[in-house]
């Protein structure tokens, strides 16, 4: 009897019922195998009823690429997927899979080039990676990290001197690098108004720190722990013809007053803060230490917190030891009367 134990469209046979042998009395068992494979198994969530009809029209091309896109085929020349898809990258060749997203790039007519048993000629993609991403249009993003605080690998300019850039589409955000043990030993901060890179050891301290500082200084932890400023800007020298105001910019610099007569103010700056100041003017000019800043003449000649007189032709170095004590040393160096 050609009575198949059918569950599924797959196993429904086309040769039963066996014509000349089988019963007509069948008949109601292959219709009941037929709606079972059908309705169970075949098409499950079709709802619709006489009462709520639904109705679905596919055409032969979108039922093949429906078909397309859930069998494990080989899937070559230019297709177009839309709405939600999951793809399964199988190896093709050398035990690998190979996915180029993007635009082509072209290869000159006159190159073949060969790998294992796949020949690559004009116009195709030549590329070793499992997953390839591709374009020729300037500052073009490539891949974007969805989280809730996006970042995305975008191309920067074109042509020859193209790069690659790390991009937060939102500000003040953290992009860390990890060892295997969740440990981050370098922390690039996204910051707009205090962008720096930091390194970080395995006890978690800021060994260095590339925050952006005047004079060109970057912070190092010394063996303790603590910050140090650090650089590689060579002492410049400046000349000054009108009073001048110190600031962080002037640190490690050296300053000729030209001019007689002059008023340099010492605000609070940074401890460790250093200048050099050099008189090639014909007179004294005055040293005036600003709000909250003691100035002292060092080595004791005068410890007096006020303004002190520097001598044509002298030399003195302003030392900060911190914020608001500052000691002035060199020669030529008096108390005004």
């Amino acid at each position: 009897m050609g009575l198949e134990a059918a569950n599924y469209i797959a196993e429904l046979v086309v040769t039963n019922p066996v014509t000349g042998t089988d019963a007509v009395t069948e008949g109601a068992d292959h219709l009941r195998i037929l709606k079972r494979c059908l309705k169970d198994n075949g098409f499950p969530n079709f709802e619709g009823t006489t009462a709520s009809p639904k109705s679905v029209t596919l055409s032969e091309d979108q039922i093949n690429d429906a078909a397309l896109k859930s069998a494990n085929n080989t899937i070559s020349g230019t297709n177009t997927f839309s709405g939600a898809n999951n793809f399964t990258v199988r190896p093709t060749f050398n035990n690998e899979g190979l996915i180029t997203l993007g635009d082509v790039p072209p290869l000159p007519a006159t190159i073949a080039y060969t790998d294992q048993a796949n020949t690559f000629t004009a116009n195709q993609v030549i590329s070793e990676s499992l997953l390839d991403l591709f374009t020729r249009t300037a500052d073009k993003t490539l891949l974007q990290f969805g989280t809730e605080r996006p970042w995305q690998f975008r191309a920067v300019g074109s042509g020859p001197t193209v790069g690659l850039a790390l991009k937060t589409e939102v500000d003040s955000k953290y992009f860390d690098v990890l060892l295997s043990n969740d440990i981050p030993v370098m922390r690039v901060q996204a910051f707009t108004a205090a962008p720096q890179v930091q390194f970080i050891d395995s006890a978690q301290n800021t060994v260095a720190n590339s925050a952006e500082r005047d004079a060109g200084s970057f912070l190092v932890a010394d063996r303790t722990g603590a910050a140090k400023k650090a650089g590689f800007r060579n002492p410049t020298f400046q000349s000054l013809t009108g009073a001048q105001t110190l600031s962080q910019n002037h640190e490690g610099q050296i300053l000729g007053i030209t001019a007689n007569g002059l008023n340099i103010d010492i605000p609070q700056l940074e401890a460790g803060t250093t200048v050099r100041i050099i008189n090639t003017g014909t007179g004294a000019f005055t040293l005036n230490p600003g709000t909250g800043v003691s100035l002292r003449w060092t080595p004791g000649f005068n410890t007096a917190p006020g303004a002190k007189l520097l001598a044509r032709d002298s030399v003195a170095e302003i030392v900060y030891a911190s914020s608001t004590v500052v000691y002035l040393f060199g020669s030529g160096i008096s108390v005004p009367v």
